[in-house]
Formats: C-alpha cells, sequence, structure tokens
C-alpha cells in the first residue's frame, strides 16, 4: 500500500475503510462523487513484502487545456506520472497501470516493475497540502516544465510527458533524471542509452 496525497484542485477524500478499500472520490467544481474500488485489478501479481520502494505518491490536478489532466509524483526517485483525470472513479486503478508502463519505459525489468505496482496498491488517498519532503515544490517544477511542453505542442500524449519529465535533468535530484534516481532505487546499473547523452 502506498499514499497518495491530493493537493490544490481535489475535493476532500472520505476515509477509507477498514478493509482498505477507498469509498468515495470526487473532483472539486462541478462533478459529482463516485464510488471507486480501491482493489487490484491486475490478476495474478508476484509476491512481495507490501513494500513499495518509490514510497508515497503525491498528486495533483494540471492547468492544462482543454486537457484534464493529473501529475502524479513519487517521493523516492521523484518519478513523475501524467494520467488522464477522467474518469475520476478509475484514476486509483489507472496510477499503478501507469507506472508499470512509466517503469518498463526507463528500462526497469518487467519482474520488478510488476512488484512495484502490486505494493503501490491499494493507494490510500490523503486529502492536505502537508509537504513532505518538499513534494509539492516538486509538483509544481513539473508542471511548469510540462506547461511548457505543451505549448510548444511536443505532444498531447499523457504517456509521453510522463516520459518526457523522467527524462530530464532534475534540481531535486543534484541534475540526475527522475527515471536515473528511480533506476537507482531498483538498484540497476544505469542505462547505456543515458550514459551515452541519447
Amino acid at each position: 500500500m502506498a499514499l497518495l496525497h491530493l493537493s490544490g484542485r481535489f475535493a476532500p477524500v472520505p476515509a477509507s475503510g477498514a478493509d482498505g478499500a477507498l469509498h468515495e472520490v470526487a473532483w472539486e467544481k462541478g462533478h459529482d462523487a463516485d464510488a471507486v474500488d480501491g482493489e487490484s485489478q491486475q490478476g495474478d501479481s508476484p509476491p512481495h513484502d507490501g513494500r513499495n520502494r518509490l514510497g508515497d505518491w503525491w498528486a495533483m490536478r494540471l492547468p492544462l487545456r482543454p486537457a484534464r489532466l493529473v501529475l502524479a509524483v513519487c517521493e523516492h526517485g521523484r518519478l513523475p506520472l501524467v494520467v488522464h483525470a477522467e474518469p475520476a472513479q478509475s484514476l486509483l486503478r489507472r496510477l499503478p497501470d501507469a507506472l508499470y508502463e512509466q517503469l518498463l519505459g526507463i528500462k526497469v525489468p518487467a519482474d520488478l516493475a510488476r512488484r512495484e505496482r502490486a505494493a503501490m496498491q491499494p493507494l490510500e488517498p490523503v486529502h492536505g497540502d502537508a509537504d513532505g519532503n518538499g513534494m509539492l515544490g516538486v509538483l509544481k517544477a513539473y508542471a511548469i516544465d510540462l506547461q511548457a511542453a505543451w505549448d510548444t505542442g511536443m505532444t498531447r500524449s499523457a504517456a509521453e510527458l510522463g516520459a518526457h519529465l523522467a527524462a530530464q535533468p532534475n534540481e531535486h535530484l543534484a541534475g540526475a533524471t527522475p527515471a536515473q534516481a528511480t533506476r537507482r532505487r531498483f538498484h540497476l546499473l544505469p542505462d547505456q542509452t543515458e550514459a551515452l547523452g541519447l
């Protein structure tokens, strides 16, 4: 399980039940609450000890128009995920799937990516602006980078926007990229394409 800290324009989220399933989540301003099933939809997952390597997650709505996107960033490695905000009722299931694809994209082996996806679930949402480890500053810096990429028309794909952020040197990581920092969390050697600057 991991916590998902919802910052800014997310509506307050009720506490989850004892079974760990999220009962309700809603967007602010004109969106009705939708029931959310927090259980994994991934089928068989490899065994894991219940601890994820990337820590908790922080998320915010992105002010990109007309798109409705959510940016999420993990505590360890600062790996970004960009997903569509709607349908809201499936957001907590789509984020682990987006993580799996992002990990494969930065050449984390599939078995490790599956374990991390499984260990991340269920995501337990927490509403508020608690700034653990300066994560709000990371989110805002990423949002500025995404706005620039959006304005230049680089891509309109949520996954490609996330991959773009993951490949950018980051001052919060002493100049490393989130992809490099995340691979280190998995004790992986540097990817050769990164080493060559490709």
